[in-house]
């Protein structure tokens, strides 16, 4: 189980190691209109950039407004390396992946960014962690996309739960190899998928659910938001 919530892109792996994953990426997209962007792992992992000249939205997890979704144009705008190990507790081995993508009017998709950390070697290699953020045209079309994405799982036999994440309707999805979890941000979604083998089964979930509070810039379990 990958990716839930739009159609998992191919992998550009752009660091020989995740130590030096700040490196350009050549263009490989699924929208052959919009240019991948460096993978940077530079800080503040929470920092979410717009668009040359575009403003950032602060996303309304409740509804509200449909202004559109605000998505990252780095991964390190989306989660450091350093971060992403404190929150496993464990080493990462491989290198990273990137492919950000443009808009895709037939599902409302304004852009999407994909990141892989702790890629192994292979074409066809699950890296230990990946994060997808998506943006959508409202709050209605990407909460749309979350439940649609969740039936989907519930379709091929995954285990599915319902867990809130900070007031946002989420799902925890399971299968053999990975557990993901998929979560509605206003008018955003973000999936974070966790390969199975990284972290003790008893861990998985408050791993993901770190993982998720991490790239939407809430605090982690154990924190307070004071």
């Amino acid at each position: 189980m990958r990716s839930r919530v739009g159609r998992r892109p191919p992998r550009l792996v752009v660091g020989a190691a995740l130590a030096a994953m700040a490196v350009p990426a050549a263009g490989c997209s699924d929208d052959p209109s919009t240019p991948d962007l460096p993978f940077s792992a530079g800080d503040p992992p929470q920092t979410f950039s717009a668009a040359a000249g575009a403003s950032a939205q602060p996303s309304d997890p409740t509804g509200g407004s449909a202004a559109p979704a605000v998505v990252p144009q780095s991964c390190g705008d989306v989660a450091s390396v350093t971060r992403v190990v404190e929150v496993l507790g464990a080493p990462l081995e491989g290198s990273g992946s990137f492919v950000y993508a443009g808009p895709l009017p037939e599902s409302g998709r304004t852009a999407r960014i994909t990141c892989g950390y702790g890629v192994p070697e292979g074409e066809d290699a699950t890296p230990a962690v990946e994060i997808t953020i998506n943006g959508y045209v409202d709050v209605e079309t990407a909460r749309g996309r979350l439940d649609g994405s969740v039936e989907s799982a519930r379709s091929q036999g995954d285990a599915t739960a319902a867990v809130e994440l900070d007031g946002r309707p989420g799902f925890v999805l399971a299968d053999a190899e990975t557990v993901s979890y998929v979560v509605a941000d206003g008018a955003r979604t973000l999936v974070v998928s966790l390969r199975r083998g990284v972290v003790s089964r008893s861990a998985e979930q408050l791993v993901v659910l770190d993982l998720a509070a991490l790239t939407l810039g809430l605090p982690l379990s154990g924190e307070t938001s004071g």
